[in-house]
């Protein structure tokens, strides 16, 4: 009995031992069984892939994204939480005197969300999400590290130099990837067939994720011969788009698994279920931003430094939904301490009652 005692402690200690892992900073901020809203901000390159001087099928925007706000509470001073993203223009269908602009995940060669982050993402990724704990802005930044924000603050170097892959090198120099959000390559259709292809013309039986945006009359100016020319006019104040998505998220951090969010927006009008919604986020124009964002037409590379005035900014609320998370590595430890100790004591017990 002694032996199997002794056998059931240590059972317990190393049973414990996993436990001691790192939360994730995502499942920290978050709150279980209940849509969790994370706002932000975000610069945005554009490549005119064909160089045909028009927003058309092809063409690329890439850039960052800050999440400010999760849950109303603000986690950026200094900054928690980055999004890399690249997505892809896979139809421009004409609405009226505006255009709705159906995005893919990136497969242009130099252009993938891989090729920006310098890791392998899923292909079906279209926003990477990286996190700093103690927060970003230690190195390789401008004002670094009291200075944070990339939005406001760029990476080191001259000026005309910078090109977006610097902006995704500080996060992922100084962040730990937590989530990918994209599209579900293998989408089961009501019907029950599976559709694995990801292009985008919107939402159907057989492909419900989506990433959506509907120009305003001045954003549909872009996808008229020479729209390009616009952009050194559009000005942060300019409305270009308005954007929304219902997207399946492809990585999880290892202590959170989520359920869906809800239903998509902006009249389209699925009845799908999403793991991660965006309702409503609004493109402007950057022209007077003295920092960021430019769009390029120096071909599909990322690292070229871009060589126009003109990008877009945007602001969006997106939400996700938290269907488990585990509790934090100290509960858990507590807890484990608490059940060794009682094993011990059952343990001593048994001696003094066979005694």
């Amino acid at each position: 009995m002694r032996q199997l005692l002794r056998v059931l402690v240590a059972v317990a200690i190393f049973s414990m031992t996993p436990l001691c892992a790192k939360a994730s900073y995502i499942a920290s901020v978050m709150t279980n069984l209940a849509p969790n809203t994370f706002e932000d901000g975000s610069r945005e390159t554009v490549f005119d892939t064909n160089a045909d001087g028009r927003f058309d099928t092809g063409d690329v925007i890439a850039g960052i994204v800050e999440i400010r706000l999760v849950n109303s509470n603000d986690i950026s001073h200094p900054d928690h939480i980055y999004g890399i993203f690249s997505q892809q223009v896979a139809s421009i269908v004409p609405n009226g005197s505006n255009f709705d602009v159906f995005f893919q995940p990136t497969t242009a060669t130099g252009l993938t969300l891989s090729a920006l982050t310098g890791a392998a993402q899923p292909a079906t990724g279209i926003i990477a999400v990286y996190t700093d704990a103690a927060g970003f802005g230690a190195t390789g930044q401008v004002g670094s590290p009291t200075i944070s924000s990339l939005l406001s603050n760029p990476p080191a170097g001259a000026a005309g130099t910078v090109s977006i892959k610097d902006y995704a090198s500080v996060i992922t120099s100084n962040g730990t990837r937590e989530m990918v959000i994209g599209v579900n390559p293998n989408q089961e259709a009501i019907a029950g067939n599976v559709d694995t292809s990801v292009s985008l013309t919107g939402p159907s039986v057989a492909q419900k994720d989506y990433f959506h945006a509907i120009t305003t009359t001045v954003g549909s100016g872009l996808a008229l011969p020479g729209g390009y020319s616009l952009m050194a006019l559009l000005t942060t104040g300019q409305t270009v788009a308005t954007i929304d998505f219902g997207l399946t998220i492809l990585v999880s951090p290892p202590d959170v698994i989520f359920g869906n969010t809800g239903t998509g927006s902006t009249g389209l009008a699925t009845g799908f279920q999403y793991q991660a919604t965006l309702s409503s986020g609004a493109a402007r124009g950057g022209s007077n931003d003295p920092t960021y964002p430019v769009y390029s037409t120096n071909g599909n590379d990322f690292t070229s430094t871009q060589n126009a005035v003109g990008g877009f900014q945007d602001n969006g609320t997106f939400q996700v939904t938290p269907t488990t998370i585990a509790p934090e590595p100290g509960s858990l430890v507590l807890f484990g301490g608490l059940a060794c100790t009682w094993m011990v004591g059952f343990a001593a017990r048994r001696r003094r009652q066979t005694a």
